[in-house]
């Protein structure tokens, strides 16, 4: 045989022998790479060695809990107190952030959120799930607002401010007003939606006022008794700045004039001049602060009051030692005449 490799040329001799050599590298690559096998193959591998990755229905895996050294059993993650947690087998620090996010108000909408508790890792989480039962309401719905209606006959500027009303549309409905009056009541939605030319449309509803000579006129208003629904009564006078009169009276500890009606936020001089001739000054002695014990903090709270007025006073007293006269204290460089005429009936010495 060798000699019949003699008798090969030589290019087939080179021939043969790459040949030969490709044919070992494949015997030696087949059995390097078994060698190399890290896993390799296990035929006893049957079907009795599968391992379901979910339990049954109905089924929990105790094997693990125990296995990581717990003890649980079903519970609700919103119900539940420190020690029992540590009965659990869940470490001291988780269960004291648990606990501490209960007490604070803290809840758990689903089971997957008490992975969120401070310290708590994936595979506590996973032992603990199992066992989480807990009533899953569904979240209602937010209720849409409900609408606030208004009485165009009543309603004032500002209340239509609020509403989105230019300066045009408001001056329209008050001039309206005063010869015509409107039935039924409107819905803060419905009137944020009007444009100039709905005022039109309203007129054709709206009815026909008495001549102003058979109109009655409005009830005489005591000023320091009537109550928001009497003062509602005068025109211009709608819900809000009978709220806000009724506030300022309660502020300044009752009127001792009628001109302080037009002290009051947002009534014109032109409405408090509509309003006056209806207005009674009825006797009521004003709640008074006592000059010699109020500190600067309780002096400001009267409106007539203001930080500068309230620390002369307390100085005024320290340097007189006591403040036998109200009249003592109209020299004071921070109050003027004009308002000491009115302020000076909300103080006293004893």
């Amino acid at each position: 045989m060798w000699k019949d490799l003699l008798t090969l040329s030589r290019g087939e001799q080179r021939g043969l022998i790459v040949l030969l050599l490709l044919l070992l590298m494949l015997i030696l690559l087949r059995f390097g790479l078994s060698y190399f096998d890290p896993v390799g193959r296990d035929e006893s591998f049957g079907q009795d060695d599968i391992v379901p990755l979910k339990p049954e229905s109905g089924e929990i895996p105790a094997a693990s809990a125990k296995a990581a050294g717990m003890n649980l059993s079903v519970f609700d993650p919103n119900d539940i107190g420190y020690d029992q947690l540590v009965a659990f087998g869940i470490p001291a620090r988780i269960s004291h952030n648990w606990s501490a996010y209960l007490k604070a108000g803290g809840h758990f909408r689903s089971p997957q959120d008490v992975g969120k508790i401070y310290g708590m890792n994936d595979s506590l989480l996973q032992l603990l799930l199992p066992y989480i039962k807990m009533d899953l309401k569904p979240e209602s719905k937010p209720q849409p607002p409900k609408p606030h209606y208004f009485d165009l006959n009543k309603v004032d500027s500002d209340q239509l401010i609020t509403l989105g009303w230019d300066s045009c549309m408001i001056a329209e409905l008050m001039t309206m007003r005063e010869e015509l009056w409107f039935p039924g009541w409107y819905a803060d939605t419905r009137l944020a939606c009007w444009i100039y030319d709905s005022l039109d449309f309203i007129r054709l509803s709206a009815r026909q006022r008495y001549s102003r000579d058979d109109i009655d006129s409005p009830p005489l208003i005591c000023i320091n008794s009537a109550d928001e629904t009497q003062w509602m009564e005068l025109p211009g006078i709608g819900e809000t700045y009978s709220r806000r009169i009724v506030a300022y009276r309660n502020l300044l500890g009752g009127f001792v004039s009628v001109n302080q009606i037009a002290e009051v936020y947002g009534i014109s001089e032109d409405n408090f001049n509509r309003i006056k001739q209806y207005l009674v000054l009825d006797t009521v002695v004003p709640r008074r602060i006592n000059v010699n014990k109020a500190t600067v903090a309780g002096l400001r709270r009267h409106p007539y009051i203001d930080f500068f007025i309230a620390s002369e006073i307390v100085e005024r007293r320290k340097a007189l030692k006591h403040i036998n006269n109200i009249a003592q204290l109209d020299s004071l460089e921070n109050i003027d005449s004009a308002k000491w005429e009115l302020l000076k009936y909300y103080l006293c010495t004893e």
